[in-house]
């Protein structure tokens, strides 16, 4: 396995300087990381490689069409350094940076390492999960470091999202990501336009930076969610953090703990075609609970009204 040289980076950068498209927005937000515990192994006895001479693991189902960047894929194949590709005719199209970094098993032992995934929901509401479990770092001199991340792709509004699971990275370390940066690679971009957009800022106020080899300030830690979306369904705030659901996804009742319950006035659930379901108008303390039971799988919003203002977050109904 190679990492990645400074030299491609560079050029890049440079590429990079045109006038962009930019399709995605991004924000931030937090719920309890869950692992897949029903899940497909990929096999990663015979990878391919990849233009750097990294591994690149089989093309995996989506398991419906997932449109990005104006174009649509069944199928993506994924990368040992945290990263899925889209390809078409087998010509690279796109890609998602997920925790992009030198990566490897932990302890050099695949089976504490794997990488897996599944495809859950129902027709329309589709999700794809891809988790990296266990993965450790190669430029990791005592061995001892290791993260787990996740990549949703949701089949409604064509979104995806980074979820960043348990990490131990000493603080000492400052060659795990490329260019000594002081964390990994995280966005996606389009091959055949060289156009790349990546996470920069803090972990908690990250911003797209268009040009490659950029990353956050520091590691994001366990439990961190970043949202790419393009959907526009009265969303008005997903940065703001004063409200948290738990657990997100459910399956069943769901949590909603406000940071000042006293100032929210309306809680609304909201299906992706922007219609109401559920509306709760009595005076709160700290937490409503909302039952999912006899909801349709798939992504749901709830947006909370404040006298000075309207935060609006997204669930998913398992």
């Amino acid at each position: 396995m190679k990492t990645r040289n400074y030299f491609l980076l560079l050029l890049t950068t440079l590429i990079s300087s045109a006038i962009w498209s930019q399709s995605y927005t991004v924000s931030y937000d937090t719920a309890t990381y869950n692992s897949l515990s029903t899940f497909y192994i990929i096999d990663e006895s015979n990878p391919d490689s990849d233009d750097l001479g990294n591994d690149l693991y089989q093309k995996i189902p989506i398991g419906f069409n997932f449109n990005f960047e104006g174009e649509t894929f069944d199928s993506l194949m994924v990368g040992e350094t945290g990263y899925a590709r889209f390809s078409a005719s087998g010509i690279d199209r796109s890609f998602i940076s997920i925790f992009d970094c030198p990566l490897e098993d932990f302890n050099n032992t695949p089976s504490a390492s794997p990488i897996v995934y599944f495809t859950t929901g129902r027709t329309g509401n589709r999700i794809f999960v891809l988790e990296f479990i266990n993965k450790g770092f190669i430029n990791d001199s005592e061995k001892n470091d290791y993260v787990h991340f996740q990549l949703w792709l949701y089949e409604n509004c064509n979104d995806f999202e980074i979820r960043v699971g348990y990490t131990s990275i000493e603080i000492s370390e400052f060659d795990l990501f490329y260019n000594m940066n002081p964390a990994p690679i995280m966005g996606y971009g389009i091959n055949q336009t060289a156009e790349y957009y990546e996470l920069t800022g803090g972990y908690s106020l990250p911003q797209l930076q268009t040009s490659a080899g950029n990353s956050l300030s520091s590691v994001p830690p366990n439990g961190t969610v970043y949202n790419f979306t393009k959907c526009s369904v009265g969303i008005s705030d997903l940065s703001s953090s004063e409200f948290y659901i738990t657990p997100n996804p459910t399956d069943g009742a769901t949590n909603i703990q406000f940071q000042n319950g006293s100032d929210i006035v309306k809680v609304e659930v909201i299906n992706m075609n922007g219609q109401v379901i559920k509306q709760y108008n009595d005076s709160f303390a700290e937490n409503l609970q909302i039952d999912f039971s006899d909801f349709e799988s798939g992504i749901y919003l709830i947006r909370a009204s404040s006298k000075r203002s309207v935060i609006t977050k997204k669930i998913v109904k398992l």
